[in-house]
Protein backbone atom coordinates (compact mmCIF):
# COMPACT_ATOMS: atom_id res chain seq x y z
CA UNK A 1 0.00 0.00 0.00
CA UNK A 2 2.85 2.18 1.22
CA UNK A 3 4.80 1.90 -2.61
CA UNK A 4 0.87 2.26 -4.02
CA UNK A 5 0.89 5.74 -2.44
CA UNK A 6 4.16 6.92 -3.44
CA UNK A 7 3.74 5.82 -7.05
CA UNK A 8 0.57 7.84 -7.04
CA UNK A 9 2.83 10.74 -5.57
CA UNK A 10 5.09 10.44 -8.06
CA UNK A 11 2.50 10.55 -10.93
CA UNK A 12 1.20 13.69 -9.20
CA UNK A 13 4.32 15.41 -9.32
CA UNK A 14 5.15 14.61 -12.87
CA UNK A 15 1.53 16.20 -14.12
CA UNK A 16 1.96 19.36 -11.77
CA UNK A 17 5.61 20.08 -12.93
CA UNK A 18 4.94 18.96 -16.62
CA UNK A 19 1.71 21.65 -16.16
CA UNK A 20 3.70 24.07 -14.77
CA UNK A 21 6.00 23.74 -17.78
CA UNK A 22 3.17 24.05 -20.48
CA UNK A 23 1.65 27.18 -18.89
CA UNK A 24 4.96 28.66 -19.09
CA UNK A 25 5.26 28.38 -22.47
CA UNK A 26 2.76 29.70 -23.24
CA UNK A 27 2.66 32.58 -21.32
CA UNK A 28 6.43 33.13 -22.94
CA UNK A 29 4.90 33.07 -26.44
CA UNK A 30 1.94 35.07 -25.76
CA UNK A 31 4.63 37.70 -24.38
CA UNK A 32 6.52 37.62 -27.57
CA UNK A 33 5.39 40.17 -30.53
CA UNK A 34 4.10 38.76 -33.18
CA UNK A 35 3.68 42.37 -35.14
CA UNK A 36 6.69 43.90 -37.60
CA UNK A 37 8.38 45.44 -35.21
CA UNK A 38 11.09 43.56 -34.91
CA UNK A 39 12.85 45.90 -33.20
CA UNK A 40 10.37 47.98 -31.10
CA UNK A 41 11.47 48.91 -27.70
CA UNK A 42 8.25 48.53 -25.80
CA UNK A 43 7.89 51.26 -23.10
CA UNK A 44 5.14 52.40 -20.56
CA UNK A 45 5.03 55.66 -22.63
CA UNK A 46 1.88 56.66 -24.42
CA UNK A 47 0.08 59.76 -26.17
CA UNK A 48 -3.59 60.11 -27.43
CA UNK A 49 -4.22 61.72 -30.24
CA UNK A 50 -8.03 62.42 -31.29
CA UNK A 51 -8.90 59.47 -28.30
CA UNK A 52 -6.80 57.15 -29.93
CA UNK A 53 -3.88 55.58 -27.80
CA UNK A 54 -0.25 55.85 -29.44
CA UNK A 55 2.58 53.43 -27.72
CA UNK A 56 5.39 55.81 -27.95
CA UNK A 57 9.13 54.78 -28.08
CA UNK A 58 10.36 58.27 -26.33
CA UNK A 59 13.64 59.30 -28.82
CA UNK A 60 15.43 61.93 -26.66
CA UNK A 61 19.06 61.64 -27.53
CA UNK A 62 20.84 62.74 -30.66
CA UNK A 63 22.55 58.86 -30.82
CA UNK A 64 18.82 57.69 -31.04
CA UNK A 65 17.41 60.34 -33.08
CA UNK A 66 20.26 59.92 -35.86
CA UNK A 67 18.88 56.01 -35.74
CA UNK A 68 15.17 56.80 -35.49
CA UNK A 69 13.20 54.07 -37.51
CA UNK A 70 16.37 53.26 -39.91
CA UNK A 71 16.74 49.47 -40.22
CA UNK A 72 13.53 48.26 -38.93
CA UNK A 73 10.60 46.64 -40.75
CA UNK A 74 8.03 48.51 -40.12
CA UNK A 75 5.30 49.46 -37.06
CA UNK A 76 2.06 48.39 -35.66
CA UNK A 77 -1.09 50.55 -36.09
CA UNK A 78 -1.07 51.76 -32.40
CA UNK A 79 3.01 52.20 -32.36
CA UNK A 80 5.25 55.36 -33.40
CA UNK A 81 8.46 56.68 -32.60
CA UNK A 82 8.15 60.20 -30.27
CA UNK A 83 11.45 62.67 -31.33
CA UNK A 84 11.53 64.88 -28.09
CA UNK A 85 13.84 68.06 -28.47
CA UNK A 86 14.93 70.64 -25.72
CA UNK A 87 13.82 73.67 -27.70
CA UNK A 88 11.12 74.39 -30.45
CA UNK A 89 12.79 74.56 -34.05
CA UNK A 90 12.23 73.72 -37.34
CA UNK A 91 13.28 69.89 -37.10
CA UNK A 92 13.74 68.73 -40.91
CA UNK A 93 13.38 65.15 -40.74
CA UNK A 94 14.52 62.42 -44.11
CA UNK A 95 13.96 58.41 -44.53
CA UNK A 96 17.70 57.40 -44.63
CA UNK A 97 17.92 53.72 -44.72
CA UNK A 98 13.95 53.63 -44.03
CA UNK A 99 12.72 50.14 -45.07
CA UNK A 100 9.18 51.39 -44.93
CA UNK A 101 6.59 54.35 -45.33
CA UNK A 102 5.68 56.34 -42.57
CA UNK A 103 3.44 59.62 -41.85
CA UNK A 104 5.18 62.44 -40.07
CA UNK A 105 3.80 64.51 -37.58
CA UNK A 106 5.40 67.74 -35.89
CA UNK A 107 3.56 68.84 -32.33
CA UNK A 108 4.61 72.62 -31.16
CA UNK A 109 5.67 73.07 -27.00
CA UNK A 110 1.67 73.35 -26.40
CA UNK A 111 1.21 69.81 -27.50
CA UNK A 112 -0.45 70.77 -30.87
CA UNK A 113 -0.13 69.49 -34.47
CA UNK A 114 1.54 72.23 -36.46
CA UNK A 115 2.65 70.08 -39.40
CA UNK A 116 2.15 66.99 -41.13
CA UNK A 117 3.44 65.10 -43.68
CA UNK A 118 1.86 61.85 -44.66
CA UNK A 119 2.90 58.59 -46.82
CA UNK A 120 6.75 59.55 -46.73
CA UNK A 121 8.74 57.45 -48.95
CA UNK A 122 11.63 55.62 -47.83
CA UNK A 123 15.10 56.94 -49.33
CA UNK A 124 17.25 54.49 -51.58
CA UNK A 125 19.48 57.03 -52.71
CA UNK A 126 22.51 58.70 -51.32
CA UNK A 127 20.85 61.75 -51.31
CA UNK A 128 18.09 61.75 -49.51
CA UNK A 129 15.43 64.67 -49.49
CA UNK A 130 14.72 66.39 -46.28
CA UNK A 131 11.42 67.22 -44.63
CA UNK A 132 11.28 70.18 -43.14
CA UNK A 133 7.81 71.94 -41.73
CA UNK A 134 6.71 75.09 -42.25
CA UNK A 135 6.64 75.38 -38.16
CA UNK A 136 8.57 74.95 -35.18
CA UNK A 137 8.39 71.95 -32.96
CA UNK A 138 9.62 70.32 -30.19
CA UNK A 139 8.13 66.99 -31.03
CA UNK A 140 8.23 65.25 -34.03
CA UNK A 141 6.18 62.18 -34.13
CA UNK A 142 6.69 58.80 -36.76
CA UNK A 143 3.60 56.88 -36.99
CA UNK A 144 2.70 53.95 -39.70
CA UNK A 145 1.66 55.54 -42.83
CA UNK A 146 -2.11 55.74 -43.50
CA UNK A 147 -2.58 56.28 -39.90
CA UNK A 148 -2.28 60.32 -39.78
CA UNK A 149 -5.56 59.89 -42.24
CA UNK A 150 -7.44 56.91 -40.74
CA UNK A 151 -7.47 58.54 -37.22
CA UNK A 152 -7.87 62.04 -38.50
CA UNK A 153 -4.60 63.91 -37.68
CA UNK A 154 -5.15 67.71 -38.84
CA UNK A 155 -3.36 70.90 -37.93
CA UNK A 156 -4.36 72.52 -34.50
CA UNK A 157 -5.01 68.66 -32.76
CA UNK A 158 -4.44 68.49 -29.15
CA UNK A 159 -2.25 65.84 -28.39
CA UNK A 160 -2.45 63.99 -24.54
CA UNK A 161 1.27 62.53 -23.19
CA UNK A 162 0.97 59.88 -20.37
CA UNK A 163 3.42 61.35 -18.20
Amino acid sequence: MFLRLIFIFIIICFVVIGGWFFIQQKQNQCNISTSVTDSFIQSEHSLKINNIKINVEVVDTDEKRKKGLSGRSGLAENQGMLFVFDQSRFYPFWMKEMLFSIDVVWINSDEEVVFIKKDVQPCIDEDCQLITPDKKAKYVLEIKAGIADKINIKIGDKLIFDR
